[in-house]
């Protein structure tokens, strides 16, 4: 089963009457959008309404609905009360094909797509900020801040596509959804490969949790360069470099364990020190396990106490990781900063948090010689990497450690001048012309010779110019928060539980280190719900419009209202909706639930 495209929509809609009246182009310009986009088709609603009120406090009973339940409304604006909801109906007439399933959907992401708590720094799947809204991350003129969530929504199962950007990020979200362009806000299904859309260069959120250091490095070395799962026996650490044997001996002692050597690169963390004595499970064993950590490497994953700890301690955790799986290389081909690991989960959460540091790494894969996937994280922006040994680095006086220091002193000698993918997307050479011609200037006069509209526009060069022109405008552009991020692929992953969440004071959030927005209405707490199209249905479509905020909340007429998706499948159905009869077929009105 496919969804199908704006070529294939209009055709049906010329050859068929699939949808009548047909607007052949998205109309967006001061209205709620309808009409024809990439990948759907934007439903607009019609100006009668069935307002719910619950005058004669009568129980809503979908076998035996009372009409006088609602009050009708004819005109442009409808007001739903708080908490409340209206019926209403499609201006639009639908004819579906035989071998077509249409969906309307909202605009949301799927349940497991990770938000930032602001008041903790911990990391939490947005299904559970719908259910306890709190703090999280948005964007604001540029900066990335703290805005408060004033409540969630389920959207319920919609088609979702998985997007992932050069930079390794992924988010699944349905196909409306709308991500920040250089030039706006644009739907995901108007975006494909080599679209530019905005991500945080940096997330500056630390949580005040405490933890004694000895646990900080215990924890860092061993989900790097340990092994956990040792039920019966004693974790182990290994590694070929003595300062990292003894920093890990170190930690055990202070953690309450006897380091003990079991060979010539690793050190056990045990009870006794010795074999004999009481059975005793072995204390680090237990803590570990009761913090899920006693697994094999593909299942590491860094838990949740690590987000909440202040800045300091995450820095020390990061060290301690960094020094196990992770290293530099330097070559004729330019300095490396890299972490490896069999473990998505260990990969894609170290990579959020380099990010509180301002560190921008690239997620990538590569094949194993055991057969393994493994994950790659790079730094290769001299800038990130020198950001990297201030604030993180290896453990003091270990092999990786001075190697870094190298990699300094290289990068002191030799500063970047250039990134190759921190940069403004093509489209900002036209804010760089009108910057120019605003203060009777020219990108000529100004010294910049050599403008390709089709390539990027180099940072330095935007704030370089913003400088000279006494440009605000162009300068917070370049010294933004914003990192302009290049989609690599978008795929079609199925049909899923999707939520949203609403930010009264910008409209947007940080899911999965990604910027996107509310939908028009689902930001005002406004929910359509509405059932899929089956097979050879036709008729106007029966809305429900919920108000789920505790204020009024208006409803435009002849505007957009909730999106359609079309499914082809490969063969046609043996049973449609018009052969079995259905009660809502041919419906030419608002139809109330009928038995």
């Amino acid at each position: 089963m496919s969804i199908k495209s704006d070529r294939w929509i209009r055709r049906m809609a010329r050859e068929q009457r699939m949808i009548e009246p047909f607007t052949d182009k998205q109309v967006r310009e001061g209205v709620v959008s309808y009409g024809l986009s990439s990948y759907g088709y934007d439903a607009r609603i019609a100006d009668e309404f069935k307002i719910f009120t619950n005058i004669n406090s009568t129980i809503v009973d979908p076998k035996r609905f009372d009409p006088r339940s609602f009050v009708d409304f004819k005109g442009e604006v409808c007001i739903i009360p708080p908490n409340s909801f209206a019926l209403a109906q499609t201006v639009e007439y639908f004819r579906i094909p035989r071998n077509v399933l249409t969906i309307c959907v909202g605009k949301c992401v799927t349940g497991d797509t990770k938000v930032l708590d602001a008041s903790t720094g911990r990391l939490a799947p947005i299904a559970e900020l719908v259910d306890q809204p709190r703090a999280t991350m948005s964007l604001r003129r540029g900066a990335v801040r703290r805005a408060d969530v004033s409540e969630g929504v389920r959207q319920g199962l919609l088609p979702v596509y998985q997007v992932t950007t050069r930079t390794g990020r992924t988010i699944r979200a349905t196909p409306n959804h709308p991500f920040l362009t250089f030039d706006g806000w644009q739907l995901l299904q108007e975006l494909g490969p080599g679209a530019r859309i905005a991500v945080p260069r940096g997330i500056a959120v630390f949580g005040d949790r405490t933890m004694p250091t000895c646990e900080v490095d215990l924890l860092g070395l061993l989900i790097s360069d340990g092994q956990g799962n040792t039920p019966g026996s004693s974790p182990a650490y290994t590694s070929g470099d003595p300062v990292l044997r003894a920093t890990f001996a170190e930690a055990v002692s202070a953690f309450g364990c006897v380091p003990r050597s079991a060979g010539p690169m690793a050190v056990r963390a045990t009870h006794l020190g010795h074999r004999g004595g009481a059975m005793e499970c072995n204390r680090a064993f237990k803590w570990l396990e009761s913090l899920g950590l006693a697994v094999e490497s593909p299942d590491k994953f860094i838990p949740g106490v690590i987000f909440e700890l202040g800045r300091t301690l995450l820095a020390r955790f990061l060290r301690a990781l960094f020094s196990g799986d992770g290293g530099v290389s330097i070559s004729d081909e330019g300095i490396h900063l890299e972490f490896c690991t069999t473990s998505s989960r260990l990969a894609r959460e170290l990579h959020h948090l380099l990010l509180r540091f301002g560190i921008v790494a690239m997620l990538g894969r590569r094949a194993t010689a055991s057969g393994r996937t493994a994950y790659v994280l790079c730094v290769t922006s001299k800038e990130h990497i020198a950001r990297f040994a201030s604030e993180i680095g290896f453990i003091p006086g270990s092999r990786k450690q001075r190697v870094l220091e190298e990699a300094v002193r290289r990068i002191e000698l030799s500063p970047q001048r250039k990134s190759n993918f921190d940069t403004l997307p093509p489209e900002a050479w036209k804010w760089l012309k009108a910057a120019c011609h605003e203060r009777g200037e020219s990108l000529r006069r100004m010294g910049i010779e050599c403008t390709r509209p089709d390539r990027s526009v180099p940072l330095g060069l935007a704030r370089d110019l913003a400088r000279r022109l006494g440009d605000e405008a162009l300068g917070s552009v370049a010294d933004s928060d914003v990192l302009w991020d290049t989609i690599r692929e978008k795929r079609f992953v199925g049909i899923e539980p999707v939520y949203d969440l609403t930010l009264p004071e910008t409209a947007n959030f940080v899911a999965n280190d990604i910027f996107v927005h509310n939908s028009t209405y689902a930001r005002c707490g406004i929910i359509v719900n509405v059932t899929p199209f089956e097979p050879e249905w036709e008729g106007v479509v029966t809305l429900e419009v919920s108000n789920t905020t505790p204020l009024p909340a208006k409803i435009y007429a002849n505007e957009g209202i909730a999106q359609v998706l079309f499914f082809e499948s490969d063969e046609v159905c043996e049973t449609s909706y018009a052969d079995k009869k259905g009660k809502y077929q041919a419906q030419k009105k608002l139809t109330l639930p009928r038995l």
